[in-house]
């Protein structure tokens, strides 16, 4: 069972790994807010993560049919909710420096909490596909539990895994946000922003393709 739980743990962290809209978002939220923003923003993607996890474990065939028979539905719906929380991050860009070089100093946040976290929440959920993603990783490592209680510490190992991963991702970007000047870190928010968006017009054209060839 030790073995399970480590590969459930390692499990979490590759499944936070890819760099998408997600990703970005707690990026942004770090560079501005600082990395309480940013952390406080990853928990509604451990969440997210979480979730999908359980799914795998107890209902993937279920999850699955609904994804296949709801496709065109899932892709707008879901990139409609990334093409908002894009818009959120283009809107918060900081103004321009009054001087090049000007010594970048973090926001503060009137709610860091549950308004962050509820973007990273709907960002992570617009994309159920990635359930599949955590199949694939159940699947590589062999995980077979039986039983409520391995079930409920397989999970759980699984979101420490996640909680691991941005832990020190929202660090290291912390860290490397005290070398920047303003304007670099303005630029960078602004690019995630519209990668953010970028994500969500592929989803959108994705849908627009189903229904056509539908």
């Amino acid at each position: 069972m030790v073995s399970e739980l480590l590969k459930a743990f390692v499990i979490g962290i590759c499944a936070s790994a890819p760099l998408g809209p997600v990703a970005m978002l707690v990026m942004q939220k770090t560079l501005k807010f600082g990395r309480i923003g940013g952390f406080a923003t990853s928990q509604g993607a451990s969440v997210v993560d979480t979730s999908y996890a359980t799914l795998s474990l107890l209902a993937l065939g279920l999850v699955q049919d609904f994804l296949d028979n709801h496709q065109m539905i899932v892709m707008f719906v879901g990139g409609a909710l990334i093409l908002l929380v894009g818009a959120f991050m283009l809107k918060g860009i900081p103004p321009k420096p009054t001087t090049p070089k000007q010594h970048f100093l973090p926001s503060e946040a009137p709610d860091i909490g549950w308004g962050f976290m509820g973007q990273a929440l709907a960002s992570g959920l617009s994309n159920p596909g990635a359930i599949l993603v955590h199949f694939t990783l159940f699947s590589f490592f062999g995980i077979e539990v039986a039983g409520l209680v391995p079930t409920l510490s397989i999970i759980a190992m699984v979101f420490l895994g996640t909680e691991f991963y941005w832990f020190f991702f929202t660090l290291l970007i912390s860290k490397g946000r005290e070398k920047f000047s303003m304007g670099t870190v303005r630029y960078l928010i602004m690019i995630s922003g519209y990668v953010v968006i970028g994500f969500g017009l592929a989803f959108v054209t994705n849908g627009i393709k189903i229904l056509l060839t539908s």
